[in-house]
């Protein structure tokens, strides 16, 4: 899908304030109304596995200034106050060093209604305790399969640090990129109880704070939040989960302690569960304040699209009936002339790959100033980058993503790459042109200009991109094509991305997908 739209359906969580355990919160972050501060501390602290008890306004020279939270056993209690503090020795947190004891909750919803039937929630609760030296994990999740959570990480290649429950074991591992990584043996982990009702599995957990090795993770009972992922399994073997995965964060807080509010500088949160990255590198894009960079003014995207995603709002009746589609695809190919050392012989090529919007993935295209002619509605988005940024070794990752292969376990094998084909990847109804520039000598490299349709004939419809022309180098003279471009690896590469402003685009990209071989 383009342009897959944030519908009524996505659950937007706006976390744009952030707990402080010590110190104070600078003066342009403090929180200045007692309003703000209890709103702030219901989206941050409230179902969390507690209540909000009370929202209190005080004048109290001899407490923090501005917004903080005291938790109880029970629940929270919220003060705004309005003393402006001077006395920099009165700060967030307990300033008599006793050992620190705090506590946490989180429901993290799997799959969810955003994703069709069949939703679950695994819940997590923490109890930290330097006194004691020990953690305590309370997970509950379905009592038939198998059901994880995965400690200070948002995704699964962050290859976090992960306790199993099956309805059989209790395992410790510690996850790989996309796969099942390894169990810790040998470890601390103690199972206080192990209980099911209403077909809903319980398990109380042990262990120390410290782990007993570098896999083993080590909480920190000190720190405001820790990220979390958590999964649900089919059966009760450990396996492949689909959808039924979420993230979340849990937030601690110190019992007995006020634990500051402050407000942050990027708005962060969640959206249908999925934490919010703000990956917006690009220093064009955030010159731009592009609207895709921040959780508040994302409209649309990958984000708000993944698979099973329902595209109509929540007032539109889903349908029942399932749609069938079929695809045909043709290659055409040559076979590899026998003589391998003619000049006709294909030579090795690997991908290149580089994003104008770096690793942000997409953008929004704002829509241009009510009155300003058609012709002048052109955004436009740049980046520079050098060619050594567009690869790497493909020692020790196997995938033809983005690398470059090496010989004899050296890479690269050339100080340069001779440029075989450059294509772009942009998309209807607003992209104009994409080029990528040699920085260095002013020179066009290559410039992709999409052919649009235009008439209601296949392949020719109105208003689509019917193709996108390559760039394509060749160093046989029997084909009929330029000498390929040759670029050192330190060449300085300029891309620019220009787009039609006209109306309001998100979630569009610019791509340059690449072929190269060493020089």
């Amino acid at each position: 899908m383009l342009e897959c739209p944030c519908t009524t359906r996505v659950k937007k969580l706006f976390t744009g304030h952030t707990p402080l355990n010590h110190g104070v919160c600078p003066t342009q972050n403090l929180i200045r109304t007692a309003t703000e501060c209890y709103a702030a501390s219901s989206i941050v602290y409230n179902g969390q596995g507690f209540n909000i008890l009370s929202n209190t306004t005080v004048n109290d020279k001899k407490e923090v200034q501005g917004c903080y939270v005291l938790a109880t056993p029970k629940g929270y209690n919220v003060v705004y106050n309005t003393y402006n503090q001077t006395n920099t020795n009165i700060t967030c947190g307990d300033p008599t060093g006793r050992p620190v004891h705090s506590t946490g909750s989180e429901s993290i919803t799997l799959g969810s209604a955003f994703f069709g039937p069949g939703s679950s929630v695994v819940h997590v609760d923490l109890d930290l305790d330097t006194k004691l030296g020990n953690v305590t994990v309370t997970m509950s999740g379905p009592s038939s399969v198998w059901f994880a959570v995965g400690f200070d990480a948002k995704a699964m290649k962050d290859a976090p640090y992960t306790i199993e429950i099956t309805p059989t074991s209790i395992i410790e591992r510690r996850l790989a990129n996309h796969a099942a990584g390894t169990v810790l043996q040998n470890t601390a982990l103690y199972m206080k109880s192990n209980t099911v009702t209403n077909g809903i599995r319980t398990v109380v957990l042990t262990r120390p704070l410290i782990g007993k090795s570098k896999e083993e993770y080590t909480f920190d009972p000190t720190v405001p939040s820790l990220d979390l992922i958590a999964a649900i399994g089919p059966s009760a073997t450990f396996g492949y989960h689909g959808n039924t995965r979420g993230a979340g964060t849990i937030m601690l807080v110190e019992m007995g302690a006020p634990v500051c509010l402050c407000t942050s500088k990027v708005q962060g949160g969640s959206i249908n569960g999925l934490p919010w990255t703000s990956d917006c590198y690009n220093p064009n894009l955030l010159e731009q304040k592009n609207p895709s960079c921040d959780i508040a003014t994302y409209r649309g995207g990958m984000t708000c699209c993944h698979h099973k995603v329902r595209l109509l709002d929540e007032d539109q009746t889903l349908p029942d009936t399932v749609d069938e589609f079929y695809l045909k695809f043709r290659f055409y190919y040559e076979k590899e002339p026998i003589d391998v050392t003619s000049i006709h012989a294909t030579k090795n090529v690997f991908f290149l790959f580089r994003e104008v919007e770096f690793n942000h993935g997409e953008y929004d295209v704002p829509q241009c100033k009510t009155g300003t002619d058609p012709t002048e509605c052109v955004h436009t988005l740049i980046s520079s980058f050098q060619v050594k940024d567009t690869i790497k070794d493909c020692q020790g990752d196997r995938s033809s993503w983005s690398c470059a292969p090496s010989l004899n376990n050296s890479f690269p094998q050339s100080n340069a790459i001779d440029m075989i084909h450059i294509s772009g990847h942009c998309h209807a109804p607003s992209c104009i042109s994409m080029e990528l520039i040699n920085a260095d000598t002013g020179q066009s490299i290559c410039l992709v200009t999409p052919i649009y349709g235009k008439s209601d004939d296949v392949m020719d419809e109105k208003g689509y991109i019917v193709a996108l022309p390559p760039c394509i180098w060749s160093n046989d003279e029997f084909d009929g094509l330029q000498t390929p471009p040759r670029l050192s690896l330190d060449t300085n590469l300029t891309a620019i991305k220009k787009s039609n402003s006209t109306y309001f685009h998100y979630g569009v990209m610019a791509h340059f997908q690449m072929r190269g071989s060493w020089a």
